[in-house]
């Protein structure tokens, strides 16, 4: 069980969870490779966590990795901001990975996306210092190999099921930024798929009652 294809290069691998490929390559399993929460703050009307991976593909003398930053902002109560700071020692190819148990909605050209889970549903916009091509598939990567039979309580084989995989990937540069605004929504409001945001006259985001600015300039 423990050498299964599908545990390894997907279960274990950050190519099956919601992170960034550099080069298309995933975090380390050695220990040198490591991460940190730099930052960390809860209020009353938001919290906010900054992740540094910077060491956590393998360390700087194996792979041109140099910086990479989550920032983690929920808004309270319905809005989450997910920002990433990457920067490499030469040009090197982004991947920004999200993964659901649900059908992904995708809309290349406004560069949105919606799922729908239960009663709660999420209509992301996305934003990139440089433009993205998508890929979004309803197959694994690495195929799951169900090999003992294990199933779940209605009887249906675990690993049956399809899940949804969306990808925003790069050319080569050097340094990058990603920003996704996730605005999540219930009830009456959960079938609305669009992606509720405006520019103000600075040129900065705003969703509902929250103005986010985010640089979005590799270069600054």
């Amino acid at each position: 069980a423990m050498n299964d294809p599908h545990r390894l290069e997907w279960y274990k691998a950050t190519i099956g969870h919601n992170g960034v490929l550099v080069n298309d390559k995933g975090q380390t399993f050695d220990s040198e490779g490591y991460g940190w929460i730099s930052r960390f703050l809860d209020g009353r009307s938001l919290s906010y966590a900054v992740g540094d991976a910077s060491m956590a593909y393998g360390g700087q003398d194996k792979t041109t990795l140099k910086k990479f930053k989550r920032h983690l902002l929920f808004l309270h109560p319905d809005i989450v901001v997910v920002y990433d700071e990457l920067e490499a020692a030469s040009p090197s190819t982004w991947k920004w990975l999200i993964h659901s148990p649900r059908k992904i909605s995708l809309d290349t050209a406004k560069n949105e996306f919606y799922c729908a889970l239960g009663n709660a549903a999420a209509a992301s916009s996305f934003f990139s210092s440089q433009p993205v091509k998508w890929g979004l598939t309803d197959t694994f990567a690495v195929a799951v190999d169900n090999w003992v039979g294990s199933r779940d309580e209605n009887g249906k084989l675990y690993g049956s099921d399809k899940e949804w995989h969306l990808t925003a990937a790069t050319q080569p540069s050097e340094k990058m930024r990603f920003l996704a605004v996730i605005q999540l929504r219930t009830g009456s409001q959960q079938n609305d798929r669009t992606a509720n945001y405006h520019f103000n006259d600075k040129k900065e985001l705003v969703v509902g009652n929250w103005t986010i600015k985010a640089q979005l300039d590799a270069a600054k």
